[in-house]
């Protein structure tokens, strides 16, 4: 199942019109998975301009947060903006991941 999905998202991420962006959902108690790396790769090698929510932050006390955030950004390379914290239970980071989005579109309508 897993190559199934695999192969289709390839398909939709080659194929389809170029993507102004794409969010990547992290867990931030697990942290950056080979099959988080391979996709970071992926997309590096597409141009896709990536966002990377750091999700259920809320499981997490504020010194695992901050090693979580720290660790990510570290292990990519990754600006301040490109990472948000977030909880779906919370709502943490919500606002700031749609301001993210929203800034990422029209970023790209200008070019």
């Amino acid at each position: 199942m897993r190559k199934q999905w695999g192969r289709l998202i390839d398909a939709y991420l080659r194929q389809t019109t170029p993507l102004l962006g794409l969010v990547l959902l992290v867990d931030g108690r697990r942290g950056l998975t080979d099959d988080d790396r391979r996709m970071v790769e992926f997309l590096e090698g597409l141009g896709t301009p990536t966002l990377f929510a750091l999700t259920k932050t809320d499981k997490l006390n504020r010194s695992g947060r901050r090693r979580a955030v720290e660790g990510l950004r570290d292990a990519l390379g990754l600006d301040e903006d490109q990472l948000v914290e977030t909880s779906a239970q919370t709502g943490l980071g919500m606002g700031t991941l749609l301001e993210s989005i929203t800034a990422l579109v029209a970023e790209a309508e200008t070019r």
